[in-house]
């Protein structure tokens, strides 16, 4: 025990100087990992790669692909070229995860536009971010840039839905889109799923193209694909990453794929802000701790006889 009140009370100030710099030093940390403004942030796994100069990694596989070179990693990302005298398969060609997302997600990816022909008539000639839905459904969703007959750059969303005893259905829609270079989203919330798309590399100016019923199925997979609508057509274009959010954990690969789900990184974000929010609380503690100590040798000091002063000392006669 401190008998000395002075040492008491520097120790005492000691302890709530360092506490509550590091609880200070601790806050951008635990908002980090928790969500900016306090709250949680939903997506709890995170898959991100970068294609320029970098192979694709086991997340990842070529899809489609039946040509050599139409589909390549080169140093500016992943080369989509598609001769005129190529007609790829139904669906385009490019990559596709090997493992799907369950729950809310944020899909997005930049791309670059190096030529597109214009297509004499049909689907269009472009770039596109697509996911589809765990099987046994058959729906799909894309967003992308397309040229058309017009000539005119379009931003395009589409959809297959297919509805039981009901024929299959291909809505879609465009709006005018000058930006060879850009970024493709597609985010779901809740069962609402919207497509969005951005100009340049950089910025979160993101314009919402549409928004629908999309329903909370699991995805499958998602893929980057490049097409021609099957004409002879041709397209030269760039993907230069891909990054998936998600608020559930992600799909095993089917039986037969390649690749492994990716990890989870947000997991560990929760972890952290655990770690940090126990060392808040153990600083507190230890704050409160140092105050008891402190009034306790404080009110041990008061209570103390003084002894007699050298006045009041007196020699007995």
């Amino acid at each position: 025990m401190i008998e000395n009140p002075a040492a008491a009370r520097i120790q005492w100030e000691s302890w709530l100087v360092v506490s509550v710099s590091v609880i200070y030093l601790s806050g951008p940390a635990v908002e980090r990992a928790l969500g900016q403004g306090g709250g949680v942030n939903k997506y709890v796994n995170e898959f991100h790669h970068d294609f320029r100069s970098r192979p694709l990694p086991p997340e990842l596989s070529e899809f489609q692909v039946t040509e050599e070179a139409v589909v390549k990693v080169e140093p500016a990302g992943l080369r989509v070229t598609l001769p005129k005298t190529w007609i790829h398969p139904f669906g385009g060609v490019g990559v596709k995860t090997a493992f799907g997302i369950v729950g809310d997600f944020e899909i997005t990816t930049a791309y670059e536009i190096l030529q597109a022909e214009t297509p004499p008539s049909g689907y269009g000639v472009g770039v596109g971010l697509r996911v589809y839905k765990a099987e046994p459904s058959k729906e799909l969703a894309n967003v992308a840039y397309v040229v058309r007959s017009a000539a005119q750059p379009l931003m395009l969303w589409s959809r297959l839905i297919e509805a039981p005893g009901e024929k299959t259905k291909y809505p879609e829609g465009t709006t005018p889109w000058p930006d060879s270079i850009g970024r493709l989203r597609l985010k779901r919330t809740g069962t609402t799923l919207s497509f969005l798309a951005a100009p340049g590399l950089v910025g979160e100016d993101y314009q919402e193209i549409h928004a629908a019923e999309f329903g909370g199925n699991d995805i499958r997979a998602v893929a980057l694909i490049g097409f021609t609508g099957r004409q002879s057509c041709t397209l030269d274009a760039r993907f230069l990453d891909l990054r998936i959010k998600s608020s559930g954990p992600t799909v095993a690969p089917a039986v037969g794929q390649q690749g492994a789900p990716p990890q989870n990184p947000g997991s560990r974000g929760w972890v952290s802000a655990l770690v940090l929010l126990g060392l808040g609380s153990t600083f507190v503690f230890v704050l409160g701790l140092g105050a008891w100590v402190y009034l306790r040798q404080r009110r041990a000091a008061e209570e103390k006889p003084k002894p007699p002063s050298a006045q009041t000392k007196g020699t007995k006669k």
